[in-house]
């Protein structure tokens, strides 16, 4: 027979209260099951730990030196239990470009899973690295390649996107295609954090030739329209200060997004979970444009 943290506990309350019955009304326990849990610590312990007498619970030499090692043992225990109930089963960094769209695919894939999420300004390489080294559980972001401790699968595609203010008269025309965007004043800004660069080079001067070769280009209004990856303008698309707009002709580009995460935890639970949620609920990467129900599922 082992000592056990209940009976510590009663042995701690005993000895600050010297009073099997206070302790017993502290602990909400009978004085017959405080007086046992005392008798039985003594028994195995092949000592007495108190003096019973009319006074009280006096301690033993024997009770005195017990006393700091049960409240340790204590604290230990409970530290554990409050360090379990708040340490997330996953530490998650994702590159900040595409946190605002990674956020609610993870916690569709990691319902029930524990997980702490930060943002990383920097590089995708930056947080691949953390992961390798066991600074953070998963990583997400644009990664082009891993390394042997690594593991890399699609998460999702971020698609090339176009957005206006919510006043805009482009709204009224439905979908609109690249030339009734060039009276406007349009910013693109598609650069791919991986290659530190424009993605798609070629799209994007297709896109620049065919806004600049189309009527009225020269002259642009004060109207913004942006064309950026998805992800760029979702938080305002979601508060309602930009609507996106369905634009015909824009180039088929996306951004495809990976989740990394080392290799030696591929079989644990959080991992398997959301490899299992990513084709449960359709999280697989998509080639080309993506349907309005796909659209409509990222935001």
């Amino acid at each position: 027979m082992a000592l056990k943290v209940d009976d510590l506990q009663v042995f701690a309350q005993v000895m600050n209260e010297r009073s099997v019955s206070s302790a017993a009304a502290k602990l909400f326990l009978t004085q017959q099951a405080v007086s046992e849990k005392i008798r039985t610590m003594e028994r195995l312990l092949g000592t007495d730990l108190f003096i019973r007498s009319s006074k009280g619970m006096e301690p033993t030499p024997a009770g005195y030196r017990l006393l700091p090692y049960a409240e340790k043992c204590i604290e230990l225990v409970d530290e554990g239990m409050r360090r379990a109930r708040e340490t997330p089963d996953l530490q998650v960094e994702v590159q900040a470009n595409f946190a605002s769209t990674a956020a609610p695919l993870l916690e569709r894939g990691l319902a029930r899973h524990r997980f702490a999420v930060s943002r990383h300004e920097g590089s995708t390489e930056e947080i691949i690295e953390a992961v390798a080294e066991g600074r953070v559980d998963l990583a997400v972001g644009p990664a082009r390649h891993a390394n042997e401790h690594v593991e890399i699968l699609p998460f999702f595609n971020d698609p090339l996107v176009c957005a206006v203010s919510p006043d805009s008269p482009l709204i009224d025309q439905g979908t609109v295609r690249l030339e009734d965007l060039a009276p406007h004043h349009v910013v693109i800004d598609i650069w791919d954090p991986v290659r530190n660069g424009l993605v798609e080079k070629s799209s994007v001067d297709h896109l620049v030739q065919t806004l600049e070769a189309s009527p009225g280009a020269p002259g642009r209004d004060d109207e913004r329209v942006v064309i950026c990856a998805r992800s760029g303008v979702i938080d305002q698309v979601r508060s309602g200060q930009l609507v996106e707009l369905r634009v015909a002709d824009l180039p088929l580009w996306s951004v495809p997004v990976h989740l990394a995460y080392r290799t030696s935890d591929a079989e644990r639970l959080p991992i398997r979970a959301l490899q299992e949620a990513m084709l449960d609920i359709g999280l697989a990467p998509v080639s080309g444009r993506r349907s309005d129900a796909e659209r409509a599922a990222v935001l």
